[in-house]
């Protein structure tokens, strides 16, 4: 069998394109390093990641799948049988709703939970039995999780927490040091919460230290933005906690605690690997 823990091939390939532009994880950093008077290359930000959690991928795939491989070879498998799929009419107006999200969020710069939420709420009463089921569907957990982790957040940036653990850094007098330390908390940190949540905080937190010039601004937000996100399968992550909460029953154990392994080993080295490659290097 495939040894990876189920989801974090998902997860990378979720995460390899986030920083774009376009995208929600972009959109943050960029806004934020525009309100503190900053700025980092938008296409080098997306570029960078995209290339770390493909070399993420790779590698996992050497390490966990070879099994696979082996598996399909012993048993005379030659490739997955395709057949013939039709939408149904709920299928073709969900995709005709994230359409209408993406160009209203891109091209109009429309509110993209206003749109979002308005535009569910116009599928639920077109398709009402549908609508029942999905809402079963939902793993309530996690966006508990999420809602509780931006009103943390929200809270301590309030307070000054953040301001102060962003001078502390930077007072530090070794740059290298400093960067390494905020790529190390960005990870941990985001191991433990919603990415799209902590990363608010993270990019403030690393705001004081990257206004003293130590270090190429594009490079360290690169470095903190890989290593906050690559950890996203951890069971206590968004995309981790979305897997095992849709795992059946019997397989959930097993699903926790290779997600957990992962998590626990990609918290060690991918904040030191994206500090040498986008910082050091």
């Amino acid at each position: 069998m495939d040894r990876a823990p189920p989801g974090v091939r998902a997860g990378r390939r979720g995460h390899a394109g986030s920083f774009a532009p376009t995208g929600i994880l972009g959109g943050i950093v960029n806004s934020t390093l525009d309100n503190n008077g900053l700025h980092a290359s938008g296409w080098q930000l997306f570029a960078g990641t995209f290339a770390f959690n493909v070399a993420v991928g790779v590698v996992t795939q050497l390490v966990f799948g070879r099994g696979r491989t082996q598996q399909w070879a012993g048993s005379g498998f030659e490739g997955p049988v395709t057949s013939e799929v039709t939408l149904s009419a709920e299928q073709v107006a969900t995709l005709g709703a994230m359409l209408a999200l993406v160009l209203g969020t891109t091209v109009f710069s429309l509110d993209t939970g206003f749109l979002a939420l308005s535009l569910a709420a116009a599928l639920a009463l077109l398709f009402r039995r549908t609508a029942r089921k999905a809402s079963q569907e939902i793993a309530w957990p996690v966006v508990l999780l999420v809602c509780g982790i931006v009103t943390y957040i929200a809270l301590l940036q309030s307070l000054g927490v953040v301001d102060s653990l962003g001078r502390m850094i930077a007072a530090i007098g070794a740059p290298l040091l400093a960067a390494l330390i905020i790529c190390y908390v960005g990870g941990v940190v985001s191991a433990f919460a919603s990415t799209t949540g902590i990363l608010g905080a993270l990019m403030p937190l690393a705001v004081p230290f990257l206004a003293s010039g130590a270090i190429g601004t594009t490079g360290m937000v690169i470095a903190l933005a890989a290593a906050a996100t690559v950890v996203d399968a951890s069971p206590f992550s968004t995309n981790g906690a979305l897997v095992v909460a849709n795992t059946p029953e019997h397989q959930r154990d097993d699903a926790y605690r290779g997600l957990l392994r992962w998590g626990a080993g990609v918290c060690v080295l991918a904040p030191i690997a994206a500090g040498l490659v986008f910082v050091v290097i």
